[in-house]
């Protein structure tokens, strides 16, 4: 029971977990990565898309998406959203989860933006 005058209790010290808040919120982070790898691939499907969006381009065919600014909002725009989604799905999630709430509020802001950044550049696709 004891040795040498001092009683263990080997269940109070078997595992020292870390509190829920001071710990990574893993599997959220793990779900952000995957919708960011897929929002990657779909902002390369629009990249592609794209360059075809400016095929009737010309003189007579002043549309905005032939300008320059066009052409650099269909290339940058997803990439933008992209970029936007993840920071504001895991900026505020992380410091939300720290404070001991759910980050997984923040998800569908996330997607959101994304969605919206790709709205915007069908929208200058189909100037």
């Amino acid at each position: 029971m004891s040795a040498g005058g001092h009683h263990y209790d080997h269940h109070q010290y078997a595992y020292a977990v870390a509190p829920a808040r001071g710990r990574w919120p893993a599997a959220y982070l793990t779900v952000v990565g995957l919708l960011a790898g897929c929002g990657a691939l779909i902002d390369a499907i629009a990249f592609f898309v794209s360059i075809f969006a400016t095929d009737d381009c010309s003189s007579q065919n002043p549309a905005f998406r032939c300008t320059t600014a066009g052409i650099l909002t269909m290339l940058g725009l997803p990439w933008l959203g992209l970029a936007l989604a993840v920071a504001a799905s895991v900026v505020p999630g992380l410091v939300v989860h720290r404070g001991g709430g759910s980050p997984w509020w923040f998800l569908p802001l996330g997607a959101a933006l994304y969605v919206a950044s790709l709205g915007g550049t069908w929208l200058v696709m189909t100037s």
